[in-house]
């Protein structure tokens, strides 16, 4: 299976990756974004991301990096887009499988 194939639609799973991020946060700008994403997703599917949900979570996270990659070199962001390129790199090389 490829990292890019495309996924089953998220079942129910366990628990509530937003709130274990906003635990783990103290900076009130990203508290503030990450509270609306998590409000957006609510809105849009219902439910927060979920563990066991049926979904490759480390294949989201490659392509939701190589997207943002995209969007940044369309935001003429290069030292942004370098950051990220090198998380993806490392998520890739040392990887959760």
């Amino acid at each position: 299976m490829s990292l890019l194939d495309e996924q089953p639609h998220p079942t129910p799973g366990a628990g509530d990756c937003w709130a274990e991020v906003l635990a783990t946060t103290s900076d009130d700008t990203l508290r503030a974004l990450y509270v609306e994403r998590r409000e957006q997703g609510v809105a849009r599917y219902g439910t927060t991301l979920q563990r066991d949900n049926g979904r490759d979570h480390y294949a989201d996270a490659v392509q939701e990096l190589a997207d943002a990659v995209v969007y940044l070199q369309a935001a003429r962001m290069v030292w942004a887009r370098r950051m990220v390129e090198s998380t993806l790199m490392r998520l890739l090389k040392e990887g959760a499988r």
